[in-house]
């Protein structure tokens, strides 16, 4: 018989705490004294650690750039390859007359906040949260030859192409536009443009005032680098007037973009998540024209007059490439996990990392619940953090939700279902917020954990009208994301290096849990 856990609670307290479903519960109980509220813990509950050898990596919100060095993994080094499109108003006449480059930069934002109490007028001041380490890495910048086919030619263009973190874009890097050994990014409010200890060649000509604005914008802080010109003399501004230059889809099949690659230099590192929506490229020059001293009919004090210009080129595509060099025996606890035991340590990681396997219930333990009479009124899961694994991980670098789904059918878990059975469609923000899937912490031991709502999956199950699968579980920054439809599912775990350690079902203390808290008529016991 399976063991049942009565819980002394009230029918006033059971109903309250069930009101975060979307259904009513117990609305058919004509009289509650004949029922008991009580709760099931799963014995049979199997989680184990499953290996992530790539993810989908193009269309993603974040750009992930540096190195990363995980207490508790070791290390994952990210690189980026980026395509462009013009932008608007663009037109090759702007470079006809073109007598210098300037600069070429490539500027990515970071993610950050203005600090209103420690700003002023002259140096505003900000806050960068997505910057992690401090170490210097290796960066460089290459013009990349592949081309990215935006659309899919097997399903006859009607589709994105798809991109893995796996992709080998290094064997198309051609010339080399940027090397620096020793990269730190630079969290300042401005951008140098030009860095001030370089001189703005003297042979320009140009006025003071405009090399100050030459040399730094005040536009926040940025992930930038500034190419080399010389490339860029022969790639852009001497095909000026060429139809390579004059239509969009011909420009991305010239231009096929850059590669930002990234390695390990001592034992820190650094790595930087950046705003995938706002990639831009940066071409500053100086032109000549004929100045006609405001005496258009009189050529004799004509003369030869200098302009200064800008021209932006804006990413299209982004894809993420990732490497994973873990510890030789977190590597060995995630390829060697068995499914029929479950494992005492379940190791999740984002990008190409590592992910969760679960499994809910054991066959007889089915049979045996689905034949009880009983009304599901909630049921969690919780994860416990393993602390001893994670002490050394700052808590700003704890994944901040995790996510679940049918490992099998690549479908999200029926709790994250928009749709329900009636017809009724309902909102992102009430599905999440009843799912939850956070990070926790207890306020007495102190003791972090994630906890998730899964009742409509259980109910599924229970009822027969679902089968037992096997769950995925991944970790994520921003779930709502990924459920751009129902039963679409992305990889949420693409966009965050960031790892944690739980506790499976092994673990001498605090394993893993899945409470049901149930209603069932007195007379049936």
């Amino acid at each position: 018989m399976i063991k049942r856990f009565i819980l002394f609670l009230t029918a006033a307290v059971a109903l309250t705490a069930c009101k975060k479903e979307f259904s009513e519960v117990g609305a058919d109980l004509t009289n509650p004294s004949f029922y008991r509220f009580e709760m099931y813990s799963a014995p049979n509950i199997k989680f184990y650690s499953h290996p992530v050898d790539r993810v989908k990596a193009v269309g993603q919100s974040l750009v992930a750039i540096g190195v990363y060095k995980h207490p508790a993994f070791g290390k994952t080094e990210a690189d980026v390859k980026i395509t462009f499109k013009t932008s608007e108003g663009f037109s090759s006449e702007h470079f006809m007359n073109a007598d210098s480059i300037l600069y070429v930069q490539l500027r990515i934002p970071f993610f950050s906040k203005k600090d209103e109490e420690q700003s002023t007028d002259d140096l505003p001041v900000y806050k960068v949260d997505s910057v992690f380490g401090s170490g210097p890495i290796k960066l460089e910048a290459y013009y990349n030859n592949y081309y990215l086919f935006p659309y899919d030619p097997n399903t006859g263009f009607t589709t994105n192409r798809q991109y893995y973190s796996d992709f080998n874009f290094m064997q198309h890097n051609t010339d080399l536009l940027y090397q620096n050994n020793q990269f730190v990014p630079d969290l300042a409010f401005f951008v140098d443009t030009i860095p001030l200890n370089i001189a703005i060649d003297d042979e320009l000509d140009i006025p003071e005032e405009v090399k100050t604005g030459l040399r730094k914008d005040t536009i926040g802080p940025q992930f930038y680098i500034n190419l080399d010109t010389t490339f860029f003399r022969h790639k852009i501004f001497d095909k000026a007037g060429q139809p390579q230059l004059t239509d969009q889809n011909l420009f991305e099949t010239y231009f096929r973009g850059l590669y930002i690659h990234t390695e390990a230099v001592g034992s820190a590192g650094g790595m930087m998540l950046l705003d995938g929506a706002k990639v831009y490229l940066i071409l500053a020059y100086r032109y000549s024209f004929v100045n006609n001293n405001g005496t258009q009919d009189d050529p004799s004090d004509d003369y030869v007059d200098h302009g200064y210009e800008k021209i932006l080129l804006f990413g299209r595509m982004k894809v993420n490439v990732y490497r994973n060099d873990f510890y030789s025996g977190v590597r060995q606890a995630i390829t060697s996990a068995d499914p029929q035991t479950g494992q005492e340590k379940v190791y999740l990681k984002g990008d190409a990392g590592s992910m969760g396997m679960l499994q809910l219930f054991g066959p007889q333990e089915l049979y045996e619940l689905r034949n009880n009479d009983w009304i599901i009124n909630q049921a969690n899961l919780r994860f416990y953090v393993d602390e001893t694994e994670m002490q050394d991980v700052p808590d700003a670098q704890h994944p901040k939700m995790l996510f679940l789904y049918k490992y099998d059918y690549r479908q999200p878990v029926s709790d994250l279902n928009l749709q329900l059975e009636n017809g009724q469609t309902l909102d992102m923000t009430k599905v999440l917020e009843v799912y939850d899937g956070t990070l926790h912490e207890d306020s007495v031991t102190h003791q972090k954990y994630y906890n998730i709502n899964i009742t409509r999956t259980v109910k599924e199950i229970l009822r027969k009208d679902s089968v037992n699968v096997r769950l995925g579980v991944r970790v994520t920054n921003d779930l709502s994301g990924f459920l751009s439809a129902i039963n679409q599912l992305k990889d949420p775990d693409a966009s965050t290096p960031f790892g944690t350690v739980l506790k499976g079902n092994l673990a001498a203390d605090h394993p893993v849990e899945l409470r049901i808290y149930y209603t069932e008529p007195q007379n049936n016991q």
